[in-house]
This record gives structure tokens, C-alpha cells and sequence, in this order.
């Protein structure tokens, strides 16, 4: 569908409860989507040690911002990508709101 989008960002080894996604919207009306992946702090002994753990092991914080006519209605979570899914924008929305990540 051409009234469609869909923003994938790579996120293996981040778990849905280790993933935050923001939504505000700028002085311009445009919205701009905030997503922080935090790994949880594990209280049990390593068994292994790596010499690079890459993304999985850091936290990260990743902005952009969408269209001017494109309001995120939905984001999941599967095989290690997260995707942002925008429509086209009808209504005004609230300046700023937290999505659930199904």
C-alpha cells in the first residue's frame, strides 16, 4: 500500500522488555520516534567470557524522525527486528505517548 510505512531496525539479543520506543511530536508537527534498547542487569555469574559481544551486549539509543503526514500506528517485535509501522497522518495526536511493543 502507498499510504504505508515501515521502519525495520535490527535489535537481536534485546528483548522486548529491554526495548523502549517514545513518540513525541516537534515544534514542526512532525513525529519524531525515540527507541533505547538497556540490557537488564543480570545478578548471575558469568560462565563464559567473550572477547566481543557487539550490539546485543551494549545499550543503544537510536532517533528519527517521520514525514509530515505519517503517524506511527503500531510496532513489533519478531526474530530479532523491531519495526515501526506508520500511516498516512488524519488526526492530531497527543504531543507525546509511550507504544506498546507487541
Amino acid at each position: 500500500e502507498n499510504d504505508r510505512v515501515v521502519v525495520e531496525i535490527a535489535v537481536a539479543g534485546f528483548k522486548r522488555s529491554e526495548l523502549t520506543v517514545t513518540l513525541t511530536t516537534n515544534p514542526d508537527g512532525q513525529e519524531e520516534v525515540t527507541v533505547i534498547g538497556k540490557k537488564e542487569v543480570s545478578n548471575k555469574p558469568l560462565t563464559r567470557v567473550y572477547q566481543h559481544q557487539g550490539l546485543a551486549a551494549r545499550e543503544f539509543k537510536q532517533r528519527f524522525s517521520l514525514g509530515a503526514y505519517e503517524l506511527v500506528d503500531g510496532i513489533t517485535h519478531e526474530d530479532g527486528i523491531l519495526r515501526i509501522h506508520a500511516k498516512r497522518k488524519q488526526v492530531e495526536e497527543p504531543a507525546s505517548r509511550v507504544l506498546e511493543i507487541k
